[in-house]
């Protein structure tokens, strides 16, 4: 095993017959990614932002769909209700405090 003080900065030990300025020049030149392995990262991201980006469109529009069911089963139990105390339909959703949106 090699002492601890021969060892090099990166904790191994220096490698045989290789002048040591090589070895730090080598070293030198690994410290940054290379364009290749850019270029994959990126393509990774686009990829999950391409499955990503649909699902959440998705939950959006059924949630909305949601709350447009429920607003018609509102409006339906507030027309119901007007009809069975007027024996009449409205004539239009203000005459039952209707604010929201048309379904």
């Amino acid at each position: 095993m090699t002492p601890p003080s021969a060892r090099s900065p990166a904790g191994r030990p220096p490698r045989e017959g290789v002048p040591a300025r090589l070895i730090t020049a080598a070293r030198a030149n690994q410290a940054g990614l290379t364009l290749l392995e850019l270029v994959l990262v990126a393509g990774l991201v686009f990829v999950l932002a391409a499955i990503a980006v649909p699902a959440a469109r998705d939950h959006v529009d059924r949630a909305r769909r949601a709350k447009a069911i429920a607003h018609i089963h509102d409006l339906q139990a507030k027309l119901l209700q007007f009809h069975e105390d007027a024996d009449q339909y409205p004539d239009s959703l203000a005459a039952i405090s209707w604010t929201e949106r048309d379904p």
